[in-house]
């Protein structure tokens, strides 16, 4: 388990249902799994926006063998490796309504 901290990210949205900032570093993330012999369709990236899911999408197109779904349509599945965005944060370390929701984060870590 790794967990990366974008807020101090130069260019991380505030305020924000998406961020391109944390899409990019998905896509280097994937892009250096895919010089190994990690099996892409084993990797799941999830959010719980969808806005986000739709960046996500357009910054890792050429990664068509990753699934992008939101945390609930992932519930009751797993990969091998799953990336959560979560997108939200600002000055006052406010998560947002929908990151309140222990049992949506439970889902997001368990997968």
């Amino acid at each position: 388990v790794i967990f990366l901290d974008t807020d101090p990210i130069i260019g991380a949205e505030r305020f924000s249902l998406k961020n391109n900032v944390e899409a990019a570093i998905i896509k280097r993330i994937l892009n250096e799994f895919s010089k190994t012999k990690v099996d892409l369709s084993e990797i799941g990236v999830i959010s719980p926006y969808r806005r986000q899911l739709q960046t996500l999408r357009n910054v890792l197109g050429s990664h068509v063998e990753v699934e992008i779904e939101t945390v609930d349509k992932f519930q009751g599945r797993d990969k091998s490796c799953i990336i959560i965005s979560f997108v939200r944060s600002d000055p006052s370390r406010g998560i947002g309504d929908l990151l309140r929701d222990w049992r949506r984060i439970s889902v997001a870590l368990t997968r």
